[in-house]
């Protein structure tokens, strides 16, 4: 709960460091006041507001009633800018003595709210995300030279943004004589991509066998293994992506030949997409 006890007491913003000088910054703050004296409470009321520019300004007012205290339900701060970043810097006014609550820097689509007794917590654009993804169930492959998604490794990425990609996929062939064979792909061609891999062949725990490859084309064999084995191996994949439109990205699979259960991606195998710029 934030409180605003005195008639002299305000909620204030700070926007600062705006990329190129450039702000666009919307808050929405809703509140309700207290009359001391009797213990009533008065109905619900809001405050808007727009800041264009480097500024320090009230973003909830005083009440200016020595009998009313003004209790802050929720306030929402957001970077309405399409590409500036800036910094914002909520603060207590107490008739001009200055108390810092929270700061952040929000990128160009992010917001910084405050909900009771929440606290406070930001939000980012969907284009900065940092997430993980978890096969939970094996994901079988068993037709030659055609790449398929590997179960639960997916992920939304937006156009023009640099997503770097982490993965760990334990696998099995279903003889050692079928090798295994990993990829990616997205809706449209990306921008710029590469992906390596360093892959065991077999799964010896001293003087096992590796493979190792690269590749920046969709749906293409980072190593095109012909043998493989039937205990567990590891893939260990890294790489970038920017994709020329919005899309899903996929973690992708074949077997080298067509056979049942040629290629399983185990269970318990893992993704990590991260944003590197934009």
């Amino acid at each position: 709960m934030i409180v605003l006890s005195t008639s002299t007491d305000s909620l204030s913003c700070v926007t600062s460091n705006g990329t190129g000088g450039v702000y666009d910054v919307d808050t929405v703050c809703s509140f309700i006041d207290r009359v001391t004296s009797t213990g009533g409470v008065g109905a619900s009321a809001r405050q808007l507001s727009n800041k264009a520019s480097a500024a320090t300004t009230d973003i909830v007012n005083e009440t200016g009633d020595a009998d009313k205290q003004r209790n802050i339900k929720t306030a929402f701060i957001r970077n309405a800018h399409a590409t500036a970043s800036c910094d914002v810097l909520v603060q207590i006014d107490a008739a001009g003595v200055l108390y810092e609550l929270h700061k952040a820097t929000l990128l160009a689509g992010e917001s910084l709210h405050y909900i009771e007794h929440v606290g406070f917590f930001k939000l980012c654009d969907t284009s900065r995300l940092e997430r993980s993804f978890v096969t939970e169930a094996d994901s079988v492959h068993a037709t030659a030279a055609t790449f398929a998604d590997i179960t639960s490794l997916q992920c939304p990425m937006k156009s023009g943004v640099v997503y770097g990609v982490l993965a760990c996929l334990h696998h099995i062939s279903n003889a050692t004589t079928t090798g295994a064979q990993f990829g990616f792909n997205i809706g449209a061609v990306p921008t710029a991509s590469r992906f390596s891999t360093i892959d065991t062949v077999t799964a010896a725990v001293t003087g096992s066998n590796h493979s190792a490859g690269s590749i920046t084309a969709r749906d293409t064999a980072i190593t095109a293994q012909t043998t493989g084995s039937a205990a567990v191996t590891l893939a260990i994949i890294a790489g970038y992506i920017q994709p020329s439109a919005d899309g899903t990205f996929s973690m992708r699979a074949t077997s080298e030949v067509t056979v049942a259960n040629g290629l399983t991606v185990k269970a318990g195998s893992w993704m990590r997409i991260f944003r590197q710029t934009g």
